[in-house]
């Protein structure tokens, strides 16, 4: 499979013709409709409390937006946002989002795509050729038996020490739950705890299911997005320490350790978390 792609940052050339946020880079697929709907989603403020000019190994702890959405011609986007700090002209709060994009959606909803892309080494950070076409990408969902196992495996380990199994199994019941009506889902956790949630969550849920998993592991305001699954950081801009709960989303705040309650968690829900626990979702 190949996918369409395009670079957004903070350029003194690119497909605007002038310099500051744009485009930088697209493949030919990509006409001026697509990058018009993909405009929203290139974004990325920084997570509140951090320095305005962080250094080098600040940035490096900046959690990773890895998103997964829809556009309204039924395109499928996988992309990856990361701060960067100053751009070419000193200013800072430069960020580069690297985005794939399929008119197929199938392509990004194989079971092992959401996990596989949080460490993939497709991801670009930046376009040190300054070319401003770039060719399809191939071979992103690529991945062989032997190779499956080891990551199924490594997410396994993952999830059980990044995520209380508990919170996991409660995660599974909201989201079947929320769907009808769609209520959406608000993790306040480090970017790799959402990503292992989501990535062991894709591995389970059955297709009709996985086509509306949207995503994104890192937002700093989540009313700004519109993903269903949406991660964000501690001290964030939305109402984390509100008194109800309201009835648009459902709040699993990892760092105050505060949860949703419903009446009782549905079979698969539990299935799918011993499964976890007992290591045994590969087999």
């Amino acid at each position: 499979m190949a996918f369409e792609q395009a670079f957004y940052t903070s350029a003194t050339a690119g497909l605007s013709g002038s310099r500051g946020f744009q485009f930088s880079a697209a493949s030919p697929g990509l006409d001026q409709a697509i990058l018009s709907q993909l405009l929203p989603y290139a974004q990325y403020t920084a997570p509140p409390g951090c320095s305005p000019r962080p250094t080098a190994g600040e940035i490096a702890h900046f959690p990773v937006a890895l998103a997964f959405h829809r556009l309204p011609g039924g395109e499928a986007v996988l992309l990856r946002s990361k701060y960067l700090g100053t751009d070419d002209s000193g200013r800072s709060g430069n960020f580069f989002t690297h985005f794939l994009v399929s008119k197929d959606p199938s392509e990004f909803t194989t079971r092992m795509m959401h996990l596989l892309a949080w460490e993939a080494d497709f991801w670009q950070e930046g376009n040190p050729q300054g070319h401003q076409q770039l060719a399809p990408l191939a071979g992103a969902g690529a991945i062989g038996p032997a190779q499956t196992e080891m990551r199924i495996a490594k997410a396994c380990d993952l999830l059980t020490s990044l995520v209380d199994l508990v919170q996991f199994e409660n995660l599974i019941n909201c989201f079947q739950t929320g769907l009808n009506p769609q209520r959406r889902l608000i993790i306040a956790a480090p970017d790799e705890a959402v990503a292992m949630m989501v990535g062991c969550l894709a591995l389970v849920l059955p297709n009709n299911l996985l086509e509306r998993l949207t995503f994104t592991t890192y937002s700093r305001n989540p009313d700004r997005s519109d993903a269903l699954i949406c991660g964000t950081a501690a001290g964030s801009e939305f109402a984390l320490g509100a008194g109800t709960e309201p009835s648009r989303h459902y709040l699993f705040d990892f760092f105050a350790k505060r949860f949703p309650k419903l009446p009782q968690n549905t079979l698969f829900a539990r299935t799918i978390t011993r499964w976890y626990r007992e290591k045994d979702i590969g087999r």
